[in-house]
């Protein structure tokens, strides 16, 4: 399974295997396919109400970026939502603790992890999994800031270039 394409902004024309044209129809492409923002700030009808405080707080932390569009509604909602669950689970487990007492078929208590635990980690996965979907995670913006570095020095390469023919 190979790895998944960068935007066109930050492919590195020194290193890439297309030409100039190639990178500037994607660009283009990639621009028509970003869709508009204007529903992505309210926060889905069947959130939670911690769910949507999640929600709203993501997309405004992510609004100076201006990455979010209105397909990235689902991600952003799943992001919410597990973290909504997360936030139940921990409830449950500070309330009746990590371990409980289960009763055998022979009668004999046995003491178990409690199921909110399983739960609890499935949720943290989905969670995880579509931060950095995000670009939320801390080693997903690190991949994006040595992309974003990389352009920009591309950028003024180009710049200079134009500036001495």
């Amino acid at each position: 399974m190979g790895r998944n394409r960068k935007p066109a902004g930050l492919v590195n024309m020194e290193t890439a295997k297309i030409s100039k044209a190639e990178l500037e129809e994607r660009k283009k492409i990639e621009q028509q396919l970003k869709g508009s923002n204007d529903r992505v700030y309210k926060a889905p009808q069947w959130l939670c109400s911690l769910g949507k405080k999640e929600y709203k707080k993501l997309v405004n932390d992510l609004k100076s970026s201006e990455i979010l569009t209105n397909v990235d509604i689902p991600v952003v909602a799943i992001v919410a939502d597990a973290y909504a669950k997360m936030h139940q689970l921990n409830e449950v487990l500070k309330n009746e603790g990590l371990f409980i007492t289960k009763l055998s078929d022979r009668g004999a208590e046995n003491i178990v992890e409690h199921p909110a635990t399983k739960l609890y980690k499935q949720y943290n996965a989905i969670y995880k999994q579509y931060l950095a979907e995000l670009g939320l995670s801390p080693s997903s913006r690190a991949k994006l800031g040595a992309l974003n570095q990389q352009a920009e020095k591309e950028q003024k390469d180009e710049l200079l270039q134009i500036l001495n023919d």
